[in-house]
């Protein structure tokens, strides 16, 4: 998938999604945790992996379903990693200190989007149980998922 994009200050930015890796996934028996069809909490943490000599930049979500009643206990979960390769990064990502980067945060909303819905992807084949299948991963705004900025 090759996408090229103008960010906020309408540059014009080249992008190519080269990797989607599952990192781990679980499913607990529906019997064994009690599982009901009663209501359930989704959490999603996302983090950035970059690497500017590459011109890489990865994004992992962690998502994690389990009761509401119970957060404690897990249901099912998964963590992916969705893999970009920027042309010409340093264009799009200022290094600011030893970990810290400035990146837009519409381009990032774009790259975290593709990420979370191939994620909803693997979770739909991955998930096997039938009362999991009804579980449906929410609809969010991707700038809601961005990570939170640190000093």
């Amino acid at each position: 998938m090759d996408e090229s994009i103008k960010v906020e200050n309408k540059q014009q930015v080249n992008f190519k999604l080269i990797e989607v890796e599952k990192i781990k996934f679980f499913e607990n028996d529906p019997a064994e945790i009690g599982f009901n069809n009663t209501k359930v909490d989704t959490k999603i943490h996302t983090e950035l992996k970059i690497n500017m000599k590459q011109g890489i930049i990865g994004i992992i979500l962690e998502i994690a379903f389990s009761l509401k009643e119970k957060p404690e206990i897990n249901l099912f979960g998964i963590k992916t990693e969705h893999t970009y390769k920027i042309q010409e990064i340093s264009k799009i990502v200022k290094k600011i200190t030893n970990n810290g980067f400035n990146i837009p945060d519409q381009f990032l909303a774009i790259l975290i989007s593709v990420a979370y819905s191939g994620t909803r992807g693997m979770l739909s084949v991955l998930v096997t149980n039938k009362k999991y299948k009804k579980i449906i991963l929410p609809i969010v705004d991707p700038k809601k998922l961005l990570p939170q900025k640190s000093n």
